[in-house]
């Protein structure tokens, strides 16, 4: 077991997680938190997406919510009258509403029985697995499961362009709804952003020199494994997608972690959300061997 690995098994054990646990009265954190946030949901979500968590944030005591400059994401700050959540105003739209969804998972790791919410164990600071558990909670109240599978049955097949028009209806980044899909095995796919490096280059003849494209993030279903070090090759879809921003879907024969063989590549350059005027490649795998890998 790893140090970092022996961190996170520390933390689902630590005094916040045994209090949420009791509280609550799950023997399971993950399962606890989602079932409160689709508790929460069916309360007080809207019927169709998208999916405002200010009412949620609401009935939860978070009174105020802003915008502003802060250094971070956002921030969750306990007063004598409930909750204040600041959000980074330098944040996407989309990445703001997600920030949100996650502060108001935080609210449920204190105790808001007295009119001042406060942490009732030893430590004042969100651990990790506290971290992971609000980026679920987030998840579940943003793009509800039913919600999810009923849009996605009227959609087309599994494409970077479906999951980004599904990203705009449900108002979230591609990076939440591919960790969406990816947790509730709706695709078998997997979806990889590729960002330039700000230092490394690679050769593109006859176009001189270009930035290694390498993963940023990416979401797959359980059992695969993409390297975050792994870059994309000079001659795959994506350098092409991100040279000349042309959209491309096409058969290519991957070596990238545990998917390996020909697939069905599609893939699109997007605008940097993190860095203005760069561009990024999304691009999506499906999982299942193409045709022509199939054959042989």
């Amino acid at each position: 077991m790893t140090s970092i690995h022996r961190s996170l098994a520390s933390t689902t054990r630590s005094s916040a997680i045994l209090w949420f646990l009791q509280k609550y009265g799950f023997s399971s954190a993950e399962i606890g938190i989602r079932s409160l946030a689709q508790r929460l949901i069916k309360l007080y979500g809207d019927q169709t997406p998208p999916f405002n968590p200010r009412v949620i944030a609401r009935e939860l005591k978070v009174y105020k919510i802003s915008f502003g400059s802060i250094g971070k994401d956002a921030l969750l700050i306990p007063t004598d009258n409930g909750f204040r959540i600041k959000i980074s105003s330098e944040l996407p739209k989309s990445r703001q509403r997600f920030a949100l969804a996650h502060e108001i998972g935080h609210t449920l790791f204190f105790n808001t029985d007295g009119p001042c919410p406060f942490r009732p164990y030893s430590t004042d600071k969100a651990s990790v697995y506290e971290e992971r558990l609000c980026d679920i909670f987030a998840g579940e109240i943003l793009v509800p499961e039913h919600s999810l599978r009923r849009h996605l049955q009227h959609t087309s097949e599994a494409n970077v362009e479906t999951l980004l028009n599904t990203a705009r209806v449900f108002n979230i980044s591609a990076q939440c709804l591919a960790i969406r899909i990816a947790n509730l095995k709706l695709w078998d796919a997997a979806v990889v952003n590729w960002a330039p490096d700000d230092v490394e280059t690679v050769p593109i003849p006859p176009i001189g020199i270009a930035p290694k494209l390498r993963v940023r993030w990416d979401a797959a279903p359980k059992g695969h494994f993409i390297p975050k070090s792994d870059s994309a090759k000079p001659s795959s879809a994506v350098y092409l997608c991100y040279l000349k921003g042309t959209q491309l879907e096409t058969d290519e024969n991957l070596s990238l972690g545990s998917v390996r063989g020909m697939r069905r590549v599609s893939c699109i350059r997007v605008p940097d959300a993190f860095n203005q005027g760069d561009y990024t490649v999304l691009s999506l795998i499906n999982l299942s061997p193409s045709c022509h890998d199939s054959k042989q």
